[in-house]
Protein backbone atom coordinates (compact mmCIF):
# COMPACT_ATOMS: atom_id res chain seq x y z
CA UNK A 1 0.00 0.00 0.00
CA UNK A 2 1.20 3.80 -0.86
CA UNK A 3 -0.42 5.92 1.66
CA UNK A 4 -1.46 9.25 0.09
CA UNK A 5 0.97 12.12 1.09
CA UNK A 6 -2.38 14.42 1.57
CA UNK A 7 -5.58 13.84 1.80
CA UNK A 8 -9.39 15.54 1.86
CA UNK A 9 -12.14 15.00 4.22
CA UNK A 10 -13.63 13.87 0.14
CA UNK A 11 -11.46 11.05 0.19
CA UNK A 12 -13.63 9.14 2.51
CA UNK A 13 -16.75 10.30 1.17
CA UNK A 14 -18.90 9.00 -2.06
CA UNK A 15 -18.65 11.95 -4.09
CA UNK A 16 -16.52 12.67 -7.06
CA UNK A 17 -13.03 14.18 -6.37
CA UNK A 18 -9.42 14.30 -8.00
CA UNK A 19 -6.58 12.11 -7.12
CA UNK A 20 -3.62 13.15 -7.83
CA UNK A 21 -0.10 10.66 -8.18
CA UNK A 22 2.93 13.09 -7.98
CA UNK A 23 6.43 11.66 -9.28
CA UNK A 24 10.06 13.61 -9.21
CA UNK A 25 13.26 11.94 -9.73
CA UNK A 26 16.47 13.85 -9.25
CA UNK A 27 18.73 11.67 -6.84
CA UNK A 28 20.13 8.43 -9.25
CA UNK A 29 22.15 6.08 -6.89
CA UNK A 30 24.21 4.03 -9.72
CA UNK A 31 24.87 7.66 -12.06
CA UNK A 32 28.11 9.57 -10.80
CA UNK A 33 27.28 11.34 -7.94
CA UNK A 34 29.46 14.52 -9.09
CA UNK A 35 29.93 16.21 -12.32
CA UNK A 36 33.52 14.43 -13.95
CA UNK A 37 32.68 11.31 -11.72
CA UNK A 38 33.46 7.93 -13.09
CA UNK A 39 30.70 5.90 -14.13
CA UNK A 40 30.47 3.88 -10.60
CA UNK A 41 32.03 0.22 -10.26
CA UNK A 42 29.43 -2.66 -12.21
CA UNK A 43 26.83 -0.37 -13.21
CA UNK A 44 25.49 -1.64 -17.05
CA UNK A 45 24.17 1.71 -17.91
CA UNK A 46 24.34 5.40 -17.30
CA UNK A 47 23.43 6.61 -21.13
CA UNK A 48 25.81 9.69 -20.00
CA UNK A 49 23.58 11.01 -17.30
CA UNK A 50 24.78 12.70 -13.90
CA UNK A 51 22.56 13.62 -11.14
CA UNK A 52 19.02 16.20 -11.24
CA UNK A 53 18.77 19.15 -9.59
CA UNK A 54 15.37 20.04 -9.91
CA UNK A 55 12.37 17.42 -10.89
CA UNK A 56 11.89 16.93 -7.38
CA UNK A 57 11.73 20.24 -6.66
CA UNK A 58 9.30 21.01 -9.26
CA UNK A 59 7.39 17.90 -8.29
CA UNK A 60 6.75 18.94 -4.32
CA UNK A 61 6.05 22.17 -5.60
CA UNK A 62 3.21 20.77 -7.68
CA UNK A 63 1.84 18.99 -4.89
CA UNK A 64 1.86 21.77 -2.71
CA UNK A 65 0.09 24.08 -5.52
CA UNK A 66 -2.60 21.14 -5.38
CA UNK A 67 -2.84 21.19 -1.83
CA UNK A 68 -3.19 25.51 -0.89
CA UNK A 69 -4.67 26.59 -4.33
CA UNK A 70 -6.22 23.80 -6.30
CA UNK A 71 -9.80 24.57 -6.67
CA UNK A 72 -12.84 22.80 -8.62
CA UNK A 73 -16.12 22.68 -7.56
CA UNK A 74 -17.21 19.42 -9.45
CA UNK A 75 -14.08 17.41 -8.28
CA UNK A 76 -12.58 18.93 -4.87
CA UNK A 77 -9.05 17.71 -4.13
CA UNK A 78 -9.15 13.88 -2.75
CA UNK A 79 -6.02 12.79 -2.05
CA UNK A 80 -2.17 13.76 -3.35
CA UNK A 81 0.10 10.21 -3.44
CA UNK A 82 3.84 11.30 -4.16
CA UNK A 83 7.56 9.56 -4.17
CA UNK A 84 10.44 11.82 -4.18
CA UNK A 85 13.87 10.96 -4.42
CA UNK A 86 15.42 14.59 -3.57
CA UNK A 87 19.48 15.45 -4.70
CA UNK A 88 21.29 16.83 -2.16
CA UNK A 89 21.73 20.09 -3.45
CA UNK A 90 17.30 20.10 -2.95
CA UNK A 91 17.96 18.51 -0.40
CA UNK A 92 20.03 21.26 1.64
CA UNK A 93 18.17 24.28 -0.03
CA UNK A 94 14.49 23.05 1.28
CA UNK A 95 13.85 21.74 4.57
CA UNK A 96 10.81 20.14 2.91
CA UNK A 97 12.69 17.73 0.97
CA UNK A 98 15.62 17.55 3.72
CA UNK A 99 12.60 16.08 6.11
CA UNK A 100 9.86 14.04 3.86
CA UNK A 101 7.16 12.51 5.96
CA UNK A 102 7.32 8.85 6.44
CA UNK A 103 4.40 8.58 3.49
CA UNK A 104 6.63 10.04 1.12
CA UNK A 105 8.94 7.24 0.02
CA UNK A 106 11.45 7.17 -2.48
CA UNK A 107 10.76 7.30 -6.63
CA UNK A 108 12.23 3.83 -6.97
CA UNK A 109 10.74 1.57 -9.31
CA UNK A 110 9.10 -0.85 -6.13
CA UNK A 111 7.45 2.30 -4.67
CA UNK A 112 6.30 4.33 -7.85
CA UNK A 113 4.50 0.91 -8.88
CA UNK A 114 2.52 0.31 -5.82
CA UNK A 115 1.46 4.15 -5.58
CA UNK A 116 0.73 3.57 -8.96
CA UNK A 117 -1.75 0.91 -8.27
CA UNK A 118 -2.72 2.46 -5.45
CA UNK A 119 -3.73 5.80 -7.21
CA UNK A 120 -5.33 3.75 -10.64
CA UNK A 121 -7.72 1.93 -7.63
CA UNK A 122 -8.73 5.24 -6.32
CA UNK A 123 -9.09 6.75 -9.37
CA UNK A 124 -11.59 3.96 -10.68
CA UNK A 125 -13.82 4.52 -7.42
CA UNK A 126 -16.21 6.52 -10.06
CA UNK A 127 -16.35 7.64 -13.37
CA UNK A 128 -16.84 11.10 -12.06
CA UNK A 129 -13.63 11.50 -9.95
CA UNK A 130 -10.60 13.25 -11.71
CA UNK A 131 -7.20 11.76 -12.32
CA UNK A 132 -3.78 14.37 -12.18
CA UNK A 133 -0.43 12.58 -12.75
CA UNK A 134 2.99 14.33 -12.70
CA UNK A 135 6.19 12.91 -13.50
CA UNK A 136 9.93 14.44 -13.52
CA UNK A 137 13.13 13.15 -13.98
CA UNK A 138 15.48 12.22 -16.46
CA UNK A 139 13.66 11.42 -19.61
CA UNK A 140 14.10 9.16 -22.62
CA UNK A 141 12.46 7.58 -25.90
CA UNK A 142 12.31 4.51 -28.10
CA UNK A 143 10.29 6.03 -30.73
CA UNK A 144 9.01 9.56 -31.29
CA UNK A 145 5.58 8.60 -29.73
CA UNK A 146 6.93 7.22 -26.60
CA UNK A 147 8.05 8.60 -23.49
CA UNK A 148 10.06 7.53 -20.60
CA UNK A 149 11.23 8.42 -17.56
CA UNK A 150 13.82 6.99 -15.28
CA UNK A 151 13.49 6.19 -12.24
CA UNK A 152 15.45 6.35 -8.99
CA UNK A 153 17.29 2.76 -9.44
CA UNK A 154 17.68 3.35 -13.03
CA UNK A 155 21.10 1.40 -13.49
CA UNK A 156 20.90 -1.30 -10.96
CA UNK A 157 23.19 -3.85 -12.04
CA UNK A 158 21.38 -6.68 -10.65
CA UNK A 159 18.20 -6.50 -13.25
CA UNK A 160 17.63 -7.96 -16.35
CA UNK A 161 16.31 -5.24 -18.76
CA UNK A 162 17.89 -2.22 -19.14
CA UNK A 163 15.19 -0.12 -18.27
CA UNK A 164 13.76 -1.73 -15.27
CA UNK A 165 13.95 1.79 -13.29
CA UNK A 166 12.52 3.30 -15.54
CA UNK A 167 8.24 4.55 -16.13
CA UNK A 168 6.22 4.05 -19.61
CA UNK A 169 4.20 6.64 -19.78
CA UNK A 170 2.06 5.87 -22.60
CA UNK A 171 1.58 2.43 -21.22
CA UNK A 172 0.42 4.31 -18.01
CA UNK A 173 -1.79 6.86 -19.98
CA UNK A 174 -3.59 3.95 -21.56
CA UNK A 175 -3.81 1.55 -18.81
CA UNK A 176 -5.84 4.16 -16.94
CA UNK A 177 -9.03 3.52 -19.66
CA UNK A 178 -10.23 0.59 -18.37
CA UNK A 179 -14.17 -0.03 -18.07
CA UNK A 180 -14.18 2.11 -14.31
CA UNK A 181 -11.83 4.90 -15.67
CA UNK A 182 -12.18 8.51 -14.13
CA UNK A 183 -13.69 10.13 -17.11
CA UNK A 184 -11.38 13.09 -16.58
CA UNK A 185 -7.55 12.95 -16.39
CA UNK A 186 -4.73 15.03 -16.62
CA UNK A 187 -0.81 13.67 -17.31
CA UNK A 188 2.12 16.30 -17.24
CA UNK A 189 5.17 14.88 -18.05
CA UNK A 190 8.43 17.09 -17.11
CA UNK A 191 11.21 15.19 -18.98
CA UNK A 192 13.42 15.29 -21.82
CA UNK A 193 12.52 12.81 -24.68
CA UNK A 194 15.89 12.44 -25.92
CA UNK A 195 16.79 8.97 -27.73
CA UNK A 196 20.11 7.83 -26.61
CA UNK A 197 22.31 5.48 -29.22
CA UNK A 198 22.71 2.90 -27.02
CA UNK A 199 19.00 1.89 -28.18
CA UNK A 200 20.13 1.70 -31.63
CA UNK A 201 20.73 -1.65 -31.06
CA UNK A 202 17.53 -2.78 -29.33
CA UNK A 203 14.56 -4.33 -30.92
CA UNK A 204 12.78 -3.54 -28.44
CA UNK A 205 13.29 -3.01 -24.64
CA UNK A 206 11.07 -3.63 -21.58
CA UNK A 207 10.06 -0.43 -19.32
CA UNK A 208 9.44 -1.89 -15.49
CA UNK A 209 6.91 0.28 -14.68
CA UNK A 210 3.74 -0.07 -16.88
CA UNK A 211 0.41 -0.86 -16.98
CA UNK A 212 -2.07 -3.05 -18.93
CA UNK A 213 -3.35 -1.62 -21.48
CA UNK A 214 -7.40 -1.86 -22.31
CA UNK A 215 -8.47 -2.66 -25.66
CA UNK A 216 -11.22 -0.08 -25.40
CA UNK A 217 -10.57 3.67 -23.65
CA UNK A 218 -13.05 4.87 -21.80
CA UNK A 219 -11.80 7.88 -20.77
CA UNK A 220 -13.16 11.19 -22.46
CA UNK A 221 -10.44 13.93 -21.18
CA UNK A 222 -6.62 12.88 -21.08
CA UNK A 223 -4.77 15.19 -22.42
CA UNK A 224 -1.24 14.36 -21.49
CA UNK A 225 1.90 17.50 -21.98
CA UNK A 226 4.86 16.49 -22.95
CA UNK A 227 7.68 19.12 -21.83
CA UNK A 228 9.86 18.40 -24.63
CA UNK A 229 9.51 17.81 -28.39
CA UNK A 230 10.42 14.19 -29.85
CA UNK A 231 14.15 14.00 -29.13
CA UNK A 232 14.20 17.69 -27.52
CA UNK A 233 15.41 18.61 -23.94
CA UNK A 234 13.53 20.05 -20.64
CA UNK A 235 15.23 23.01 -19.76
CA UNK A 236 15.59 24.22 -16.00
CA UNK A 237 16.93 26.49 -13.73
CA UNK A 238 19.37 24.69 -12.00
CA UNK A 239 18.43 26.71 -8.10
CA UNK A 240 14.76 26.72 -8.81
CA UNK A 241 11.83 24.49 -11.18
CA UNK A 242 11.75 23.25 -14.82
CA UNK A 243 10.51 25.47 -17.03
CA UNK A 244 7.49 23.51 -17.81
CA UNK A 245 7.01 23.24 -14.09
CA UNK A 246 7.05 27.43 -13.89
CA UNK A 247 4.78 27.71 -17.41
CA UNK A 248 2.07 25.26 -15.25
CA UNK A 249 2.30 27.82 -12.49
CA UNK A 250 1.79 31.23 -14.43
CA UNK A 251 -0.70 29.13 -16.25
CA UNK A 252 -2.87 28.33 -13.26
CA UNK A 253 -2.43 31.69 -12.04
CA UNK A 254 -2.69 34.36 -15.10
CA UNK A 255 -1.55 33.05 -18.42
CA UNK A 256 -4.28 30.22 -18.99
CA UNK A 257 -7.41 31.74 -17.23
CA UNK A 258 -10.21 32.61 -19.22
CA UNK A 259 -13.04 35.40 -19.19
CA UNK A 260 -15.33 34.99 -16.97
CA UNK A 261 -17.71 32.63 -17.89
CA UNK A 262 -21.97 32.74 -17.28
CA UNK A 263 -21.43 32.13 -13.78
CA UNK A 264 -18.32 34.76 -13.60
CA UNK A 265 -16.18 32.12 -12.71
CA UNK A 266 -12.69 32.77 -13.67
CA UNK A 267 -11.56 29.36 -14.86
CA UNK A 268 -8.98 27.07 -16.39
CA UNK A 269 -9.49 25.04 -19.14
CA UNK A 270 -8.35 21.73 -21.13
CA UNK A 271 -7.45 24.06 -24.13
CA UNK A 272 -6.49 27.41 -22.04
CA UNK A 273 -3.98 25.29 -20.46
CA UNK A 274 -2.97 23.74 -23.78
CA UNK A 275 -2.43 26.64 -25.35
CA UNK A 276 -1.00 28.86 -22.56
CA UNK A 277 1.28 25.96 -21.18
CA UNK A 278 2.84 25.97 -24.58
CA UNK A 279 3.31 29.28 -25.42
CA UNK A 280 4.55 29.98 -21.97
CA UNK A 281 7.68 27.67 -21.72
CA UNK A 282 8.78 28.94 -24.88
CA UNK A 283 8.64 32.14 -23.92
CA UNK A 284 10.73 31.57 -20.65
CA UNK A 285 12.92 29.40 -22.63
CA UNK A 286 13.36 32.47 -24.82
CA UNK A 287 14.42 34.61 -21.68
CA UNK A 288 17.62 32.17 -21.27
CA UNK A 289 18.39 32.39 -24.78
CA UNK A 290 17.60 29.43 -25.73
CA UNK A 291 14.49 26.91 -27.18
CA UNK A 292 12.06 24.34 -25.74
CA UNK A 293 9.12 23.07 -27.12
CA UNK A 294 6.00 21.94 -25.69
CA UNK A 295 3.61 18.88 -26.77
CA UNK A 296 0.24 18.05 -25.93
CA UNK A 297 -1.45 14.75 -27.41
CA UNK A 298 -4.23 12.34 -25.91
CA UNK A 299 -7.97 12.99 -25.87
CA UNK A 300 -8.00 17.15 -25.53
CA UNK A 301 -11.51 17.82 -24.90
CA UNK A 302 -12.73 20.57 -23.03
CA UNK A 303 -13.08 20.37 -19.33
CA UNK A 304 -12.45 22.91 -16.63
CA UNK A 305 -9.63 22.09 -14.87
CA UNK A 306 -8.93 24.33 -12.29
CA UNK A 307 -11.24 27.78 -10.89
CA UNK A 308 -9.79 30.43 -9.21
CA UNK A 309 -11.13 31.96 -6.34
CA UNK A 310 -10.68 35.59 -7.13
CA UNK A 311 -9.99 37.61 -10.67
CA UNK A 312 -6.21 37.24 -11.81
CA UNK A 313 -4.02 40.25 -11.66
CA UNK A 314 -3.93 41.51 -14.80
CA UNK A 315 -1.23 43.74 -16.77
CA UNK A 316 -2.62 46.63 -18.13
CA UNK A 317 -1.04 48.81 -20.71
CA UNK A 318 -3.19 52.13 -22.23
CA UNK A 319 -1.81 54.22 -24.97
CA UNK A 320 -2.49 57.82 -25.91
CA UNK A 321 -2.43 59.51 -29.50
CA UNK A 322 -1.33 61.88 -30.73
CA UNK A 323 1.96 62.08 -28.55
CA UNK A 324 1.10 65.65 -27.96
CA UNK A 325 -1.62 65.64 -26.30
CA UNK A 326 -0.16 62.76 -23.16
CA UNK A 327 1.18 66.10 -20.91
CA UNK A 328 -2.91 67.19 -21.03
CA UNK A 329 -4.55 64.38 -20.17
CA UNK A 330 -5.26 62.43 -16.84
CA UNK A 331 -6.79 58.90 -16.58
CA UNK A 332 -9.21 57.29 -14.49
CA UNK A 333 -10.15 53.84 -14.10
CA UNK A 334 -13.99 52.68 -12.84
CA UNK A 335 -14.84 49.04 -12.03
CA UNK A 336 -17.69 48.67 -15.06
CA UNK A 337 -20.50 47.01 -12.20
CA UNK A 338 -19.54 49.35 -8.94
CA UNK A 339 -18.16 52.37 -10.65
CA UNK A 340 -15.44 52.42 -7.90
CA UNK A 341 -12.39 53.84 -8.52
CA UNK A 342 -9.04 51.68 -9.48
CA UNK A 343 -7.16 54.07 -9.98
CA UNK A 344 -7.72 58.27 -10.45
CA UNK A 345 -6.39 60.97 -12.71
CA UNK A 346 -2.98 59.04 -13.70
CA UNK A 347 -0.72 60.74 -15.96
CA UNK A 348 0.95 59.18 -19.49
CA UNK A 349 4.92 59.01 -18.86
CA UNK A 350 4.51 58.08 -21.86
CA UNK A 351 1.91 55.51 -21.13
CA UNK A 352 0.06 54.13 -18.27
CA UNK A 353 1.42 50.72 -17.15
CA UNK A 354 -0.76 49.14 -13.95
CA UNK A 355 -1.96 46.07 -13.05
CA UNK A 356 -5.47 45.47 -12.23
CA UNK A 357 -8.12 42.44 -11.25
CA UNK A 358 -9.46 41.03 -14.20
CA UNK A 359 -12.56 42.25 -15.36
CA UNK A 360 -14.72 45.04 -17.11
CA UNK A 361 -14.05 48.69 -16.59
CA UNK A 362 -14.39 52.09 -17.89
CA UNK A 363 -11.92 54.06 -19.13
CA UNK A 364 -12.23 57.79 -18.46
CA UNK A 365 -9.49 60.76 -20.09
CA UNK A 366 -10.13 63.79 -18.89
CA UNK A 367 -8.00 66.50 -21.15
CA UNK A 368 -6.72 70.01 -19.40
CA UNK A 369 -8.83 72.65 -20.51
CA UNK A 370 -5.42 74.06 -21.41
CA UNK A 371 -5.59 71.71 -24.88
CA UNK A 372 -9.21 72.48 -26.53
CA UNK A 373 -8.45 70.67 -29.71
CA UNK A 374 -8.87 67.54 -27.70
CA UNK A 375 -11.64 66.13 -26.45
CA UNK A 376 -12.92 63.86 -23.17
CA UNK A 377 -12.78 59.93 -23.68
CA UNK A 378 -14.73 57.31 -22.23
CA UNK A 379 -13.79 54.19 -23.05
CA UNK A 380 -14.82 50.25 -21.94
CA UNK A 381 -11.26 48.46 -20.87
CA UNK A 382 -11.62 44.34 -20.69
CA UNK A 383 -8.85 43.35 -18.77
CA UNK A 384 -8.55 39.63 -19.29
CA UNK A 385 -5.36 37.28 -19.14
CA UNK A 386 -2.96 37.34 -20.18
CA UNK A 387 -2.93 40.83 -21.11
CA UNK A 388 -4.45 44.05 -21.92
CA UNK A 389 -3.22 46.84 -24.21
CA UNK A 390 -5.70 49.55 -24.90
CA UNK A 391 -4.82 52.42 -27.41
CA UNK A 392 -6.66 55.19 -26.88
CA UNK A 393 -6.44 58.08 -29.91
CA UNK A 394 -7.83 61.23 -29.68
Amino acid sequence: MAEPWYKTPAYDSNKPCTHALIIGTSYYRYLPQNPGDPIPAGVRETLGLEQATTPASSALAFAKWLKNSYINHDTPLGSIRMVLSPSPQEAARDPDLANLPTNVLPATTANVEAALIDWKHDCEKSRDHMGIFYASGHGIQLNKEDGIVLLEDFGDPNKVNVLAGAMDIISIWRGMSSANAAKNQFYFVDACRIKPELFDKYNSAPVGVCLDESENGTAEVAPIFFSATSRGYALAVPTSLTLFCQAMFDSFKLYGVNPPDKNRRWTVTTTSLIKSIKARVAELAANYGDEQKTIVGGLCNEVVFHVLDKPPEVPLHVSLSPDGARQYARATLRDGLTTKPVFENISFAPYIDNVVPGGEYILNINIHTAAPAYNDVISPVAAFPPRCEKEIVL
